[in-house]
């Protein structure tokens, strides 16, 4: 695991470097690595997400956004969620049996479902 420092240190980069669109760089990365099945480059990426999401209120006091913390994890939830369902979808391709491949589709369809349903609430934030 990197240290408190590397993620201290990138997390300024990506400040200076992206501004706003830090966020953004830091989904893609933890995308990344939930796709490639890493477990600690996903907690890594979101203890980047976490220090972005303190905003500096001047005087050097850091205070937490709320807001963009609740949806950092809505937006996290929607994007595990459609992980899923293409996991699904993808075992659903691959299965020999006809009962095997309609639990799955219907799995996938029940994830794209959560999905959809957390990205129309993330739209009221």
């Amino acid at each position: 695991m990197l240290g408190l420092n590397k993620t201290t240190d990138i997390t300024e980069r990506l400040k200076q470097e992206f501004g706003e669109d830090a966020f953004a760089v830091v989904g893609v990365r933890v995308e990344e690595a939930r796709q490639a099945s890493d477990a600690e480059g996903v907690g890594f990426w979101n203890e980047v997400a976490r220090r972005l999401m303190t905003v500096d209120r001047g005087g050097g006091a850091e205070v937490p956004d709320v807001d963009g913390r609740r949806l950092w994890w809505l937006m996290q939830r929607v994007e595990c969620y459609r992980h899923h369902a293409s996991e699904a979808e993808r075992k659903a391709a691959a299965a020999k049996s006809g009962q095997l491949r309609e639990d799955m589709t219907d799995l996938a369809r029940g994830w794209r479902e959560l999905a959809l349903q957390a990205d129309l609430l993330s739209q009221s934030f």
